[in-house]
């Protein structure tokens, strides 16, 4: 599954949330369902540039990723 949105840019699967966190240049930053629906996307970055690095794409997928599992945690303490 990867595979496919990887073409160009970059992507993390979590397991544990079962997301696909992808990102294809810019400044977003795209959260896919395993089937592939995408549910969310957010803007990330330095918008007076192009686009963020790949260095920078993998961090921000990462924060991305911590801030999705922090309100799946806070979502389920309810």
């Amino acid at each position: 599954m990867l595979d496919y949105f990887t073409d160009g840019g970059y992507a993390k699967y979590n397991e544990e949330l079962g997301l696909v966190f992808v990102w294809f240049g810019g400044h977003r930053v795209h959260i896919y369902t395993e089937s592939g629906e995408e549910i969310e996307c957010c803007t990330r970055g330095d918008l007076t540039r192009n686009s963020m690095t790949l260095d920078e794409a993998v961090q921000t997928v990462d924060e991305v990723i911590a801030d999705s599992r922090e309100e799946y945690e806070r979502s389920m303490a309810i």
